[in-house]
This record gives C-alpha cells, structure tokens and sequence, in this order.
C-alpha cells in the first residue's frame, strides 16, 4: 500500500498509495517523481513525496522531461460528449497545468514536448501518421 523510494539501500521518500514510476528527476535536495497508478488510470506528479498534480482517470503520455528549468510532461483525459468520447490534451510544466489545443483533424496524440514555449507532439492525422521532430 505505500511506495518506497530509497537511494544506496536508503530510504528517501515513503509514501502512500502504489505507483509505477515513470519518471524520477533530482534537482539540489528536491526529488520529483512520476507515478501512474498500478490499476492503468490516474497519476501522481510529487514533488518530495508530495503531490504536486495528480488526476484520478488522466493516463500519461511520453515521459518527464526538463526544459528551461522546468520538468514537463504531458497526458491525456477521455470525456464523455454525444458523439462518443473525446480526449483532452494537457501539458505539465513547473507544476502548472495547460490544456493544448490541438487540430480537428487529430485522431490521437502520442507524445508532446515544448520549445521555446511551442508544443510540438506527434499524432494520428485522420489516416496519416504526422510526425515533428525538432
């Protein structure tokens, strides 16, 4: 029931509740991790073991990164609407959440990063695959 995360057989954050880590970053003493939750939905964004950002049915997409002094990542909510459901796309950076605004022709996203303030994500045009690469 808990997660434990120890450096050199020590322990350095102990928390509740069981994840998967995703993503584990050290900056100075703070250590930042990304959890998904072991039933496939949700995650957890903390912050020394403490929840920074965390959605009950938000499923990630890609991994942590770090850029302009700010760890990223990027994740997905399916809604319910009349025509079936739709999914939303959001990206996390420096703890702030962002909904990005994506194309009608967009079938699916499969991964998001930014530059210099710009998302950049690769997904499902329709028929096609669109991929950036930067």
């Amino acid at each position: 029931g808990e997660t434990v995360i120890k450096k050199d057989g020590a322990q350095i954050l102990r928390y509740s509740g069981r994840e998967i880590i995703c993503g584990m970053r050290v900056c100075g003493d703070d250590v930042y991790t990304l959890g998904q939750n072991r039933n496939g939905e949700g995650f957890s964004y903390r912050k020394n073991g403490e929840i920074v950002v965390s959605r009950e049915k938000g499923c990630l997409l890609g991994r942590q990164r770090y850029d302009n002094d700010s760890i990223l990542f990027a994740f997905y909510e399916s809604i319910k609407s009349s025509g079936g459901e739709i999914d939303r796309y959001y990206v996390v950076k420096g703890g702030k959440v962002t909904q990005i605004a994506i194309r009608d022709d967009i079938v699916k996203v499969w991964d998001v990063m930014c530059d210099n303030e710009s998302d950049i994500y690769v997904a499902s045009l329709e028929n096609l695959l669109m991929r950036c690469i930067v």
